[in-house]
């Protein structure tokens, strides 16, 4: 507690009857310890005048009987008594005093990467009385901290005569650096493979380290084998990736006969290309249904279109029907215009008779396709008039009037890659 101390030159005088003019003597005075704080005091003692007294300390605003008045805040005062007779002494200003406010300022050093412990905090304080005192939430008073990881802290500060103030910080971390690896497997070629990384997290730039050497994002024309790759960020923080490329033969499906794909029935699969190229696979489809339960193998008119080579893959043969009858209804061009159910698969035609001869054999006769018992025109041309059919009773090779109503089944090729 400090004490001050006012003491007043007093003007004393004699009356008549010998009394001493009324007069305040003196004034104690209590500071603030604490910024802020309501705890001062104020003690007024009185000379002369007629009991009782009563006091204010906001110039006559208010009064009270007693001499002390307490729970003041800092700030100026204007001290006046008044005695019984009404008499009032003259006004005199205090002050009650208050020290600075104690503040706290902390320095936060966040994370650098995720995860790890290099947070630091460093405090220093102002204000309030000398020496001060730091006391963390966990129990340690030191003022500069280090090794931490990302959370709340929390700290108190006290000064000399326990004046405190709290305050909480937080340490950050960047996201969390990931490298995710992406690769695009070999085709048939050697070398056709390619790798990428996606960088998240950290903090940018990134910089990027495959295990062959390479420090680019990406990379193209690798052979088979497994790629690993280190993501470093700005603060030296790593992430890892990897990914292994593998043939395309090892992975692709091959169709079977019989199998159902998104065009058709399989019919044939060529062992040429499936030998020569593993990757691609080339395959003769039919259509699910029949495109026609009867319909002519000619336009309405007996014309030679020189149709007359057999074989497999064989759309050309089909392909000069259509350019010597033109647009009009018959076998071949209602093959051609087929529309599947998956609109990718086109280029459709009537099949030869060695085509017609594998359906009926690896589909009709294992109940595959849902195929009637009766003849399927072919696109082989037996001469201006006819033409042949597959009977799908026995299998026969029939030639038959041109002008004849038959079924027909639409088929393509079929390349997976």
């Amino acid at each position: 507690m400090k004490n001050l101390l006012f003491f007043l030159l007093l003007l004393i005088a004699f009356n008549s009857s010998g009394q001493v003019n009324f007069a305040i003597r003196r004034i104690d005075i209590v500071s603030i310890k604490c910024n802020g704080a309501s705890n001062g005091q104020i003690t007024i003692t009185i000379a002369g005048g007629s009991r009782p007294y009563n006091y204010s300390i906001n110039g006559g605003n208010n009064f009270q009987p007693l001499n002390s008045f307490t729970n003041l805040k800092a700030g100026n005062y204007k001290i006046r008594v008044r005695d019984s007779l009404g008499h009032t002494t003259r006004d005199s200003l205090i002050t009650i005093t208050q020290p600075a406010k104690l503040n706290v300022n902390i320095s936060v050093g966040n994370l650098k990467c995720n995860g790890d412990s290099t947070g630091s905090l460093d405090i220093s304080a102002s204000g309030g009385t000398m020496p001060y005192r730091y006391i963390w939430s966990n129990g340690s008073e030191a003022s500069h901290r280090s090794n931490l990881s990302a959370g709340t802290y929390m700290v108190t500060v006290s000064d000399s005569i326990n004046c405190t103030v709290g305050d909480t910080v937080k340490i950050t971390q960047p996201p969390i650096l990931l490298a995710t690896a992406r690769g695009t497997n070999l085709s048939c070629t050697n070398n056709s493979g390619s790798v990428s990384v996606a960088a998240s997290g950290g903090t940018v730039p990134y910089s990027y380290l495959w295990s062959n050497g390479s420090v680019n994002i990406s990379q193209s024309g690798l052979s088979a084998g497994t790629y690993n790759v280190v993501v470093t960020d700005k603060n030296n923080c790593r992430s890892t990736g990897s990914v292994t490329l593998t043939r395309q033969d090892s992975v692709n499906k091959k169709y079977s006969i019989g199998d159902s794909t998104s065009c058709g029935f399989v019919f044939y699969v060529d062992p040429n290309i499936d030998s020569l190229q593993p990757c691609k696979n080339r395959y003769l489809v039919c259509a699910f249904t029949d495109q026609s339960a009867g319909i002519r193998w000619y336009n309405g008119a007996y014309l030679t279109t020189n149709a007359t080579t057999n074989g497999l893959f064989n759309k050309p043969n089909a392909d000069r029907i259509i350019r010597v009858q033109g647009d009009s209804v018959y076998a071949a061009i209602v093959c051609a215009k087929y529309l599947s159910p998956d609109s990718s698969c086109k280029g459709w035609y009537l099949p030869s008779r060695d085509e017609l001869k594998l359906i009926y054999t690896n589909l009709a006769q294992k109940n595959i396709g849902n195929f009637a018992n009766e003849g399927y025109w072919s696109s082989l041309e037996k001469r201006k008039n006819k033409a042949w059919i597959v009977d799908f009773f026995d299998g026969r090779n029939i030639n038959v009037d041109k002008s004849n109503k038959y079924h027909i089944r639409a088929i393509r090729e079929l390349i997976v890659e």
